[in-house]
């Protein structure tokens, strides 16, 4: 079935309300399940907005007068069905696959014993002072210490969220909360992107990282406005930012006051470079 429509807010007062179209498989009445017996019932959405998510810009309207949304929803949840699940699945395993595998080499590092001699063991026993080691930060082998017995799976998890929240073609920024939890901050984008989020994604995925950048490049000209308009040089990042640009904190003070995020993007900005040296992304 299809549903479509109009988000019920728009931005700004001059801004359009975003088109939102979806489709999806009609969930059974019943499902039948024997005793000893495994179902597998497959459910697949396909979700298209009328915000640009790529290279353009941050402009309106996926869909187009010769190819209206909707058309688009439904011609690609055709597409998907006719490759069927099985594919799908694959394909979105082996995708996740390659995102966990880019990631940075660590050697073994060992932790000290714990105050009044746990670790046990004499000098040959490794058991009970080893840390965190594998091959990458985020396949760390399972610490067996009392120090870190939670921090593969931690590190895993925050990873997961930053990596389900980023694109490299989509360039609609990162909220603080990701969008496993989007009534975080109301899925607005603070400096929270450039500081805790953004270095961590530059040492895995440069590619990904250099989309929260573009985020903010893109919507440079809103920054411009924003620092004219309290009598300032230069660029102004408002505090709260969404699809525009503009500056959409619900409080002025706050709007005027929280200036930091400029240097955060600024910030971001030069760990990027020093970390690629990408000239034609500089230039």
């Amino acid at each position: 079935f299809v549903m479509g429509g109009k988000t019920r807010q728009s931005e700004t007062i001059s801004s359009p309300k975003v088109d939102v179209v979806f489709v999806a498989s009609r969930v059974p009445e019943t499902i039948l399940v024997m005793p000893g017996a495994t179902n597998i019932v497959a459910f697949l959405v396909v979700v298209r907005t009328g915000l640009k998510g790529d290279e353009g810009g941050n402009g309106w309207g996926e869909g187009t007068a010769s190819t209206p949304l909707e058309e688009l929803v439904c011609s690609e949840y055709a597409a998907h069905v006719s490759r069927g699940v099985v594919a799908l699945r694959q394909e979105h395993e082996e995708a996740w696959d390659e995102l966990w595998m880019s990631s940075i080499s660590m050697e073994e590092r060992r932790t000290p014993p714990l105050k009044g001699g746990g670790g046990g063991g004499g000098d040959d026993d490794n058991e009970g002072n080893r840390g965190v080691s594998g091959s990458g930060i985020l396949h760390p082998k399972e610490s067996d210490t009392e120090y870190e017995p939670l921090l593969p799976h931690l590190i895993r998890s925050s990873m997961y969220n930053v990596l389900s929240s980023i694109r490299g073609d989509w360039n609609q920024g990162v909220p603080p909360g990701g969008l496993l939890n989007g009534a975080c901050y109301r899925g607005h984008v603070f400096w929270d992107a450039e500081v805790w989020i953004f270095p961590a994604v530059l040492l895995f995925h440069p590619d990904l990282a250099r989309s929260i950048l573009r985020y903010r490049l893109h919507r440079l000209e809103q920054a411009l406005r924003k620092a004219e308009t309290y009598g300032f040089h230069g660029a102004m990042f408002p505090w709260e930012s969404a699809a525009t640009g503009r500056e959409v904190c619900p409080e002025e003070k706050f709007a005027q006051m929280e200036i930091h995020v400029v240097g955060a993007v600024g910030f971001a900005c030069a760990q990027y470079f020093r970390a690629t040296h990408d000239m034609d992304w500089l230039r």
